[in-house]
């Protein structure tokens, strides 16, 4: 199950062939960022680095408030060109009692797997828990998992971390 926010509106899918159909048909990009605690540090009128394409992959809940709030505001980031689309996931790559990682359908490690990637350049997920990255680098080792967390981060800064990363 996943929600799909691009310029031209929202698509909701929850059947797995059609979601993988919907994610193959998007843009590749080269950094892939999650929103709280990553991309919503920045304003959404600040530019974020040339060299590489954006987009966020973001869990939320379903149904409430916050899951409509970080629609309308990556919408606003879509709009106005910071990041190509963005991606809401409502399930996690983990099982939080079982205190052992594995990857589900409509997790934010499964939507890495699926997304394109540019031709010759490098892909990075930026995260700041550690949980989805573990997922996604256990399903994708081919991308490159960064813990995004201010405390350690020198500058405290996303636009320095984008500038560090090569292509």
């Amino acid at each position: 199950m996943i929600e799909v926010i691009t310029k031209d509106g929202v698509i909701f899918s929850d059947n797995n062939n059609e979601s993988i159909s919907i994610l193959k048909l998007l843009p590749p990009t080269s950094v892939r960022l999650d929103y709280h605690g990553v991309l919503d540090t920045i304003s959404s009128s600040e530019s974020l680095p040339s060299v590489h394409s954006y987009c966020v992959i973001s869990y939320v809940g379903l149904n409430g408030e916050k899951h409509y709030q970080t629609r309308n505001e990556l919408l606003t980031r879509v709009q106005k060109g910071q990041i190509l689309f963005a991606i809401l996931v409502f399930q996690k790559g983990y099982k939080r009692k079982e205190k052992r990682t594995y990857v589900v359908p409509g997790s934010k490690a499964w939507v890495n797997f699926n997304l394109l990637q540019e031709v010759e350049k490098s892909t990075y997920f930026i995260d700041d828990h550690k949980e989805h990255l573990t997922s996604t680098e256990l399903l994708c080792p081919h991308i490159k998992c960064i813990h995004y967390n201010t405390e350690l981060i020198s500058n405290n800064s996303l636009n320095n971390v984008l500038n560090m990363i090569t292509i």
